[in-house]
């Protein structure tokens, strides 16, 4: 579904080497696109579903990398969080039919994932937030072991040159300042 090696390299000529590639890699999709090298008369849909993953307390659980290693499949991928993962659908013609192979298609995934969760002890839950996630788990300690997602949070914090700010403003308020992306 993707490559996740992501390599951080620290010096400004390989970071300069990345922003030509990446530009000259814009340029060849707008080239493609002017040539319309891409298929004009078949329409396809493809699906994700994210996933929560919680213990027998139904508190957020952070073994979706060993969970991912049961599955070994490559639709399935790890999330910012140790306690998510998602999975992505092929994508399919767009036709009679096709919801249905989509639901069929992400039924058999999630209970093939939710028999590598039942292995460690873990249940999946199809939600998009965790009701039961507390400031415990919004902690780097529960960010996914990767270098990118190291790097995306140190980058991101980096550009703010300050904390995170949540503010939510309804029937309740909530204002939450916070050090990682986890948040």
């Amino acid at each position: 579904m993707g490559d996740t090696n992501a390599k951080i390299k620290g010096t400004k000529s390989k970071y300069m080497q990345f922003v030509n590639a990446l530009l000259n890699d814009i340029e060849a999709l707008e080239q493609m696109v002017n040539d319309h090298a891409f298929d004009g008369d078949i329409e396809r849909i493809g699906a994700e579903q994210e996933i929560c993953i919680v213990n027998e307390e139904w508190k957020p659980a952070n073994n979706s990398l060993e969970i991912l290693a049961d599955i070994n499949d490559p639709c399935f991928t790890t999330e910012l969080a140790k306690y998510n993962l998602e999975i992505n659908l092929h994508p399919i013609e767009l036709k009679t039919g096709c919801f249905l192979a989509i639901e069929k298609d992400l039924s058999e995934k999630f209970f093939q994932a939710q028999r590598s969760a039942e292995k460690l002890n873990s249940k999946l839950v199809l939600a998009g937030i965790l009701p039961t996630i507390s400031r415990n788990e919004i902690t780097l300690d529960y960010l996914t072991p990767l270098d990118r997602y190291h790097h995306l949070s140190k980058k991101l914090r980096n550009l703010r040159g300050r904390k995170l700010d949540l503010y939510l403003k309804g029937v309740d308020e909530i204002h939450i300042r916070h050090d990682s992306i986890m948040f």
